[in-house]
């Protein structure tokens, strides 16, 4: 299992994009139990809140909303739903895209979250759509640079915001490398 994100954090606001993926035996895995248990999982153990023992996880108060999708050809499982602080007060909206990697057999998790409390969060959350809903899980091959000849796969988050076009004003590029081999490119512009 693996995972990484990306977060903006002002004083009165985060965004926050989650990237990870985990083993899966097949396609059939890519299902809307198995996709709420595994982000529970992942945030229980990398979104800890403030107090001792908080973690972010799904809130049992609203069921998050699942749909089917196409997006490139790939079918692509989204949920949108309320997130709560277990054992804290914090709270917000997400949006996750799931997709199976059958090269690498994973199913490979984009999801992105809020917190702006006290405030209108739906641009916030319109932002983080639009690089959602860029992403492309791609098997052309990147270069490493930390091993010359070695190609590797990876998931490329790109710059197609023509839904949102005027949403973003900052450009910022990040390189990250996961440990089994892909990388994970994000453009911000």
């Amino acid at each position: 299992e693996e995972y990484t994100s990306v977060a903006i954090e002002a004083p009165d606001y985060s965004q926050v994009i989650q990237i990870y993926d985990y083993p899966a035996e097949g396609p059939e895995d890519l299902n809307t139990a198995n996709i709420i248990e595994k982000r529970n999982s992942f945030t229980k153990t990398y979104v800890q809140g403030p107090r001792d023992n908080s973690y972010m996880t799904i809130s049992k108060l609203f069921r998050p909303i699942a749909f089917d999708m196409q997006i490139n050809n790939v079918k692509v499982v989204e949920l949108r739903g309320l997130w709560d602080l277990e054992n804290g007060y914090m709270g917000g909206p997400f949006i996750s895209h799931s997709m199976y990697d059958a090269e690498r057999n994973r199913i490979v998790t984009v999801d992105g979250y809020v917190y702006h409390p006290n405030q209108k969060k739906r641009v916030k959350l319109k932002q983080l759509e639009a690089i959602i809903f860029s992403m492309e899980l791609i098997w052309e091959f990147f270069h490493k640079k930390t091993c010359p000849g070695a190609y590797v796969p990876g998931l490329f988050i790109s710059q197609k915001f023509h839904r949102f076009p005027d949403l973003f004003d900052i450009e910022e590029v990040g390189l990250f490398e996961l440990k089994q081999g892909g990388i994970i490119f994000v453009k911000l512009l």
